[in-house]
């Protein structure tokens, strides 16, 4: 018999949301919400990982996790522990996937999905239910009281003068990782947040810097502004080299943002990217794919570069580009593009 009763089912189903609970290396716990839980199979729930890099680098250290689902009118859910494995593509991720987005009718970018193997399942209970014995009864009260909790919340919004109901995943994409290194290693290791620094870059990192901080750079002018200053990756290049056999995962490739969900490649040069709540950059070129990415696996290199239909090379390891204005960025934040007045320059290596 399988470990997830049709009560069981009957939440998830009705609540899409839970909170997953998982270990950083360092002992620290980490909660994230994930509103795409579902129920994969008489032993096995999945949620997919749209803007979650903490928890599925958690998960890759130590693979336990427990998941809390509450149905929100009935005051009750369940606690699932279990084993997690990443599936990053392959029929897993396809189909959990197409449940998803089939159901929801949303085309948000997947960066995989978390498949948990449950080996324990017990019970979430309101101490509500002491006082009141009834579910329906829990329902029909919670019904109401919730109703009257939105009805105030949205007269908070309405009088917020920070509301901008437009504001969000649509205008463009959203941050998946951010990494940093403070030396020349390539490799810049993801970290929880990076704080972007006016006409400087990206704080700590070893490309930051006012004048030309890429050794290739130092060595023909070290005195040249420096138009490096953050490197950007869109993480669908990421996906696409995996499933030709290439070994690359956020930050692999020396980059500060990896995002999803927005064509870098084609915006124009002198498109200002708007990054979470402040920071603002300005795309100045391309990544000039270079043989350091054969050190990482023979063939990367050229896996990165392109041909256009009429011979041209087509450079997709990422683009470039300069602070304007500061702040923190994180995963999982919006980016906006503001394009820059017309007639628009296509991006050029840099």
């Amino acid at each position: 018999m399988g470990k997830i009763s049709e009560d069981m089912r009957a939440v998830i189903e009705s609540a899409h949301l839970c909170f997953a609970a998982t270990v950083a290396p360092d002992g620290s716990p980490n909660l994230s919400p994930k509103a795409t839980i579902r129920v994969w199979d008489d032993s096995r729930i999945f949620f997919l990982d749209i803007a979650s890099p903490t928890t599925r680098r958690n998960i890759e250290s130590n693979p336990r996790i427990e998941v809390n689902v509450v149905e929100a009118l009935s005051r009750r859910g369940y606690r699932f522990s279990g084993t997690a494995v990443i599936h990053r593509d392959g029929p897993v991720y396809e189909e959990a996937k197409r449940r998803v987005l089939e159901e929801s009718r949303t085309t948000y970018p997947v960066e995989a999905v978390i498949l948990i193997e449950v080996d324990s399942a017990r019970p979430l209970v309101s101490p509500g239910y002491m006082h009141i014995a009834r579910e329906d009864e829990m329902r029909l009260m919670w019904r109401e009281a919730r109703a009257a909790l939105d009805r105030g919340f949205e007269e908070h919004l309405a009088a917020s003068p920070d509301f901008d109901p437009g504001r969000g995943l649509q205008q463009g994409g959203r941050v998946s990782t951010v990494s940093l290194s403070p030396t020349h290693s390539f490799n810049k290791p993801c970290v929880d947040s990076i704080l972007l620094v006016a006409g400087i870059g990206v704080e700590g990192d070893v490309h930051a810097g006012e004048t030309v901080r890429h050794r290739s750079r130092i060595a023909r002018d070290p005195g040249a502004p420096n138009l490096r200053q953050v490197h950007l990756i869109h993480g669908e290049l990421h996906r696409e080299l995996r499933r030709s056999g290439f070994d690359v995962s956020p930050g692999r490739m020396g980059e500060n943002i990896t995002t999803i969900g927005i064509d870098l490649l084609a915006l124009p040069t002198g498109t200002k990217l708007h990054i979470g709540a402040s920071a603002v950059i300005e795309l100045t070129g391309l990544r000039n794919p270079c043989a350091q990415l054969d050190a990482i696996q023979p063939g990367l290199m050229e896996a990165t570069l392109a041909r256009e239909e009429g011979g041209g090379i087509v450079r997709r390891a990422g683009v470039m580009a300069i602070v304007l204005t500061g702040g923190i960025v994180r995963p999982g934040d919006p980016i906006s593009a503001e394009m820059p007045p017309e007639p628009h320059r296509p991006l050029e290596p840099v």
